[in-house]
This record gives C-alpha cells, sequence and structure tokens, in this order.
C-alpha cells in the first residue's frame, strides 16, 4: 500500500469486525507494532482475548496504541466491558482506549454506525 498510496507507516489504522475483530486483538496482544490505530467491532466471546491480554501485560509495561472497541447492545457485550475493564486498570501509560456499546445494534446492524464512531474515536474528532 505505502509503495502506491501516500500512507505513513508509523501511523496505521485497521479496522476488523466479528472473527477480523478477534484477529485484530490477537495481533494486538501478539506484540506486533504493525498498527497503531485499532477498530474492533463485535469480535464475540472475547474469553481468549482475555488470555492474550493476561500473557502480554506479563511482559510488558505499555501497549502504544489507540483502541476502540464496539459492540451491539443486542450483542451482550459483557467480554467487552470485562477486555476494557482489565485493560483500563492496567494503567498502560500509551492506551488511548474508548469502548462503545451501540443501543439496539445486532452483530450485523452494528457496523455502519461502528465505522463512523471507531473512526472519531481513533482519529480524536
Amino acid at each position: 500500500i505505502e509503495q502506491n498510496y501516500s500512507a505513513d507507516p508509523e501511523d496505521r489504522t485497521i479496522f476488523g469486525h466479528s472473527g477480523t475483530g478477534r484477529f485484530l486483538l490477537n495481533t494486538l496482544f501478539s506484540g506486533s507494532d504493525l498498527f497503531q490505530r485499532y477498530i474492533v467491532v463485535s469480535s464475540g466471546n472475547n474469553a481468549k482475548s482475555k488470555e492474550e491480554e493476561i500473557a502480554y501485560a506479563e511482559n510488558n509495561d505499555d501497549l502504544t496504541v489507540n483502541l476502540c472497541l464496539l459492540v451491539g447492545s443486542l450483542e451482550g457485550g459483557q467480554s467487552y466491558i470485562d477486555l476494557y475493564d482489565s485493560l483500563t486498570s492496567r494503567q498502560f501509560p500509551s492506551l488511548k482506549i474508548e469502548l462503545e456499546i451501540l443501543e439496539d445494534e445486532s452483530h450485523i446492524s452494528v457496523v455502519p454506525g461502528a465505522i463512523t464512531k471507531g473512526l472519531r474515536s481513533v482519529f480524536g474528532k
């Protein structure tokens, strides 16, 4: 992409919904620095992500990303709340994180609003 477009390799953003959102959390907690802004939407039950987050925190004292977690209220979302609470409790100095539960949205209907809200979140608008 950076060979063909004016893109900053030090400021990459990625969006993922459902299984791709789960993949993004795995990428985030693997310690990869490929992306700096993550928009994760409706990644399902985050039990595996929670395990990966704990393992990451055991070996790292910071998480230098801007992370937006989004889920529809009709999906539940407790695993998102738990993951958010765990990350914020660690007080990673460079982590910018936001959790948004979109009212009256399901796993599929959440996507359009999540795109807008996610971009505003990670770009600070």
